[in-house]
């Protein structure tokens, strides 16, 4: 009996809490029988997962770390001053203006030939012939 009186408290509850307008709304997009029967067919572990997905967290976007591509620190002692001058120019100007529209053109797949000019400014690609007039 105790049985009875709990479950028609919760339903009590329930329908206080309830927004009917919401509920239409949902009922329009999914089978709420059907879906009701899935949820209870889910065991507490994937339950939690799925109110904490709902939940969408704290709401704060997590900071990526930097991204470190020299894992062995070779660049450290194997360069150059002049070239390490270098790498840190080229990673400067990545950082400066490829970084910014980089997802954009890569989800249209297409290249950023604005880049071409400012790129040519850097003097790190071409032939690399050496002598007397030559860049390299």
């Amino acid at each position: 009996m105790a049985n009875i009186f709990s479950s028609l408290k919760n339903a009590y509850n329930l329908f206080k809490t309830i927004d009917f307008a919401k509920l239409d709304a949902l009922s329009k997009k999914v089978d709420l029988p059907k879906m009701v029967e899935t949820i209870s067919n889910l065991d507490d572990k994937q339950i939690s997962g799925m109110m904490k997905m709902m939940g969408g967290g704290s709401g704060k976007k997590k900071e990526l770390p930097p991204i470190e591509g020299d894992f062995y620190h070779l660049g450290d002692e194997a360069l150059k001053d002049e070239d390490r001058a270098l790498q840190l120019k080229v990673r400067a100007f990545l950082e400066k203006e490829v970084k910014p529209i980089v997802n954009h053109y890569w989800n249209k797949a297409e290249f950023p030939f604005e880049i071409i000019p400012k790129l040519a400014e850097l003097n790190i690609c071409g032939l690399t012939y050496k002598g007397y007039g030559c860049p390299g």
